[in-house]
């Protein structure tokens, strides 16, 4: 806990946080570090999670600047309706949802745009902070390579500059849905391009045991 301590100081997660989502956060984040809580960094109650006590700091900061971000926007917002509608007519999207290893959870397309979204801000602090993973890297590999939707809000995020000018990113997502990037055309070159694949090979279900 004292290295930690030592390794947060400087380190202001929650600014990065407020300058993405466009609203104020509290000022002070909760960690507890247990020792049965792996594989997964957990959201509980506030801002508070749960890590586990072998975690690299590295690993705990980039949990840090994930969980809080739950929930990044407002479900029932004009704006993120509009952006679901577009995302329910994408077939890629739809096939991810419905044919994907449901252990991994989002088993929904709400579900996983509001966990897709986290990773693409998360993905944008983590680097502006120094512990990020490289991007295409993370993606191909966790859960079978089907958070193809955070790869792509993520390249379209670094190609307006979101996290250097910060914003709103509740209202950033209702603009994409009507200026098309959210479209698949959009969405897929921006996810292929950051995954370093084909946008015909973005994603396929693993085999089943």
């Amino acid at each position: 806990m004292a290295a930690l301590r030592q390794r947060l100081t400087g380190v202001d997660i929650i600014a990065e946080q407020e300058r993405l989502l466009g609203r104020r956060l509290q000022p002070d984040i909760t960690i507890h570090l247990l020792h049965f809580s792996k594989p997964h960094g957990i959201k509980i109650i506030g801002q508070r999670f749960i890590s586990h006590l072998d975690y690299p700091d590295e690993t705990v900061l980039r949990i840090a600047a994930h969980e809080i971000l739950h929930p990044p926007f407002d479900g029932e917002s004009p704006a993120i309706r509009d952006a679901l509608e577009v995302l329910r007519r994408d077939p890629l999207l739809t096939r991810i949802v419905a044919e994907h290893d449901p252990s991994f959870g989002y088993t929904t397309l709400d579900g996983l745009f509001d966990e897709d979204t986290a990773e693409a801000l998360d993905q944008l602090i983590s680097e502006r902070i120094g512990v990020a993973r490289p991007a295409g890297e993370r993606w191909r590999g966790a859960d079978d390579g089907m958070h193809v939707l955070a790869a792509g809000l993520y390249g379209l995020l670094k190609a307006d500059g979101f996290e250097r000018t910060g914003g709103a990113i509740q209202a950033w997502l209702g603009n994409a849905a009507h200026d098309g990037r959210l479209a698949p055309d959009s969405l897929h070159s921006a996810a292929a391009s950051v995954l370093g694949l084909s946008r015909d090979r973005l994603w396929s279900p693993a085999p089943r045991p």
